[in-house]
């Protein structure tokens, strides 16, 4: 049985109950009303024989009350039972980010050489990140799930990064149009994060790292070998 049956399978018995505890706790109030009103049209008597009449009284309705009172127990024990495995997802989850972000910081240490602002820019998006992947079992595997990653937490990030590589400044001109001076050390610590991905994400990847930069660079293959003479 999936996850998914089994979560739907028992809202819905927490469903039943909690709406046949509302339906009882409602009948049961009615029935103490009723009772209330009845003895309260006769005398009362504060002896131990007409305290005794007065709880006898009630005990006309106490399976009611014993079904009313084991539900509502039952309910509260779901809340507890649904807020504990509430708990045990988010340890779970925050565990599993921690093992993530040490790989990140491990990756970026590698890269950082020409790279001095990714542990910022990672930093800043790196638990929206992490969430969409967890969520997603830390795979990529189409490139639809690969540009809405990108769509929402990282492209507007790469442009950035590219203009601020070391290896960017002083140059500032590209040897032809699919060419990117980060691309490489951001592949490295992208496919790193993941679990599993598509084959061919790599060319994907660097698509999209190439229509994120600045549509007006520089392209001359001349200048940019001579920048290194």
């Amino acid at each position: 049985m999936s996850t998914k049956i089994f979560t739907i399978i028992k809202s819905f018995f927490n469903i039943i109950i909690i709406t046949t505890s509302l339906i009882l706790v409602g009948v049961s109030a009615s029935a103490l009303f009723i009772v209330q009103t009845n003895l309260c049209n006769d005398y009362f008597d504060p002896s131990i024989l007409g305290l005794n009449n007065y709880i006898k009284e009630f005990s006309e309705f106490k399976e009611l009350f014993a079904a009313t009172i084991t539900l509502i127990v039952a309910y509260f024990g779901i809340l507890r039972l649904t807020a504990a495995e509430v708990a045990n997802r988010e340890k779970v989850k925050q565990d599993r980010f921690n093992e993530w972000k040490n790989l990140l910081d491990i990756r970026i240490i590698e890269v950082e050489k020409n790279n001095n602002f990714f542990k910022r820019q990672f930093a800043d998006l790196r638990w929206k990140l992490f969430e969409r992947l967890y969520e997603n079992k830390m795979e990529i595997n189409s490139a639809k799930e690969l540009n809405k990653i990108f769509d929402d937490e990282m492209r507007s990030s790469v442009r950035f990064l590219e203009e601020n590589n070391d290896k960017y400044f002083g140059k500032e001109v590209y040897p032809d149009k699919h060419y990117s001076y980060m691309y490489t050390d951001f592949q490295f610590i992208f496919l790193g994060l993941l679990d599993k991905y598509y084959d061919g994400i790599e060319d994907d990847l660097k698509n999209i790292i190439l229509n994120s930069l600045n549509p007006q660079r520089v392209i001359n293959y001349d200048r940019y070998i001579s920048t290194f003479k």
